[in-house]
Order: C-alpha cells, then sequence, then structure tokens
C-alpha cells in the first residue's frame, strides 16, 4: 500500500500540487476525477483506476503494472515510458493518448477507443492481446474508430477475372464523412468518391 489515502491525492490534485515520483501503490482511485494530474514517475502499481478521469494527465514513465483501469477515461493522456504490463485496460478511452514506447506487454485493451493514440508498431510486435487476435486486427480495428472503411471494387462486375485486386487493400472514409482529397491505400488510386 502507498504512503497517501485517496483524499489527499484527490486534495492534492485540486489544488494542481504536482505527485510526481509519489507511491500510490495499491491505491484506489476508481471514477476518480483527476484530469490534467501530474503523476510523471508515480507509482501506481496494481492500483484500482476504474472509470477515472484521466483526461491529458502525465503519466510519463509511471508504473501501472498490473493495474486497472477499465472504463477509465486516458483521452489525450501522456503515457511514454509508461510500464502497462499487465494492466486491464478493457473499454478505456485512450483517443489522443501518447503511449509511445509504453510497456504494454500483457496489457488488456479489449474493447478500448485507441482513435488517434499514438502506437508504433515496433513497441506492439511482441504484445498479444486477450481475446482480440492479431496486431492486424486492432489496426483495422483503429481504423474504423476514424472513419475509415474498406471501398469495395472498382470493376464489381469483372471481380471474378483476378482471384484479388488492389481495390480490396484499399481504405478510405465512410460514406456521408469527407472526401476532398483522401488518397486510397498506400498512395495508389484516385480520390475516394462518395456514392
Amino acid at each position: 500500500m502507498g504512503e497517501m489515502t485517496r483524499d489527499q491525492v484527490l486534495q492534492r490534485v485540486r489544488r494542481n500540487e504536482k505527485l510526481e515520483r509519489a507511491d500510490l501503490r495499491g491505491i484506489d482511485l476508481s471514477r476518480a476525477a483527476l484530469s490534467g494530474a501530474m503523476l510523471s514517475r508515480a507509482d501506481l502499481e496494481g492500483g484500482n483506476l476504474e472509470a477515472a478521469v484521466l483526461r491529458k494527465v502525465s503519466l510519463k514513465n509511471a508504473s501501472l503494472r498490473e493495474a486497472f483501469l477499465a472504463g477509465a477515461d486516458l483521452v489525450e493522456a501522456n503515457l511514454e515510458n509508461a510500464d502497462l504490463d499487465g494492466a486491464k485496460l478493457d473499454r478505456a478511452n485512450l483517443a489522443g493518448a501518447n503511449l509511445a514506447r509504453a510497456n504494454l506487454e500483457g496489457a488488456s485493451l479489449a474493447g478500448a477507443n485507441l482513435a488517434g493514440a499514438r502506437l508504433p508498431l515496433e513497441q506492439l510486435k511482441h504484445w498479444e492481446k486477450s481475446g482480440e487476435g492479431t496486431l492486424e486486427g486492432l489496426m483495422i480495428r483503429v481504423m474504423y474508430q476514424e472513419g475509415l472503411r474498406p471501398q469495395r471494387d472498382s470493376n464489381p462486375r469483372f471481380g471474378l477475372e483476378r482471384a484479388t485486386s488492389w481495390a480490396s487493400g484499399r481504405w478510405g472514409r465512410a460514406e456521408g464523412t469527407s472526401h476532398d482529397t483522401t488518397r486510397c491505400g498506400h498512395g495508389r488510386g484516385a480520390p475516394i468518391e462518395s456514392n
């Protein structure tokens, strides 16, 4: 158990005091409003942050090993170099979060919103998501959350002439969204047209 209680942490956050390097192991901060808190290098190992509001919080280099963050609001949070080994981030909102160089080994992100999150592929090579499948599945889910959808073949009546088509690999904006000059796929093809 850490040095501070829940009430002490919440008071310090309300006074905009930094909690850098704080020992908060095993603390229960479930449903706490901690937006903008400075928790860099804090030790939150095994802490309960279920459904906590952590918008724009700084958790750079923090230890969140085995922390319970299910349903947490981590929009635009800085989790750079954070240790999230074994953390439960199921249904967490990580839209726009910075997870650069974060340790996600053993972390669970089932149902998490990762739209716009900074998730370099090099970090995720050895990461296995519980119940989520492959890294490719995660990237497709992120693309869907950002409004990108696979585009149908440009020549559907003659699809049987070839086994695969480069069009099946195209991605673009979903119908009803902006289509100004967005390019398809990997820099190939014409601008996407909405029907």
